[in-house]
């Protein structure tokens, strides 16, 4: 089996390595509200980020459909990008 490295550069330019890292992934039983708050305002910096879609791909196609709620990638939480990945996947099968 070949293992291919999957393309990062697009992270140099990922608007939440300028940011509040702690936007991007939740503590420790963090509270309902603050949890809202805090992915509302990471998805905002995401949906300004001209590597976005790049940064999507790479959580769908790198495991970090895994991990869970607590991370943001590409915009979307771990719940959403389970949803996205599950569509996806039901769309090839479709097709």
């Amino acid at each position: 089996m070949t293992i291919r490295a999957m393309d990062v550069s697009w992270m140099d330019n990922a608007k939440c390595t300028k940011s509040n890292a702690e936007l991007f992934s939740s503590p420790y039983r963090e509270p309902y509200s603050d949890r809202r708050d805090r992915e509302f305002q990471a998805k905002r910096i995401c949906g300004m980020c001209a590597v976005q879609a790049a940064c999507l791909d790479y959580a769908l196609n790198s495991g970090r459909v895994d991990i869970g709620d607590d991370t943001i990638w590409g915009g979307q939480t771990g719940t959403e990008r389970k949803r996205t990945r599950s569509g996806a996947k039901r769309s090839r099968r479709a097709g």
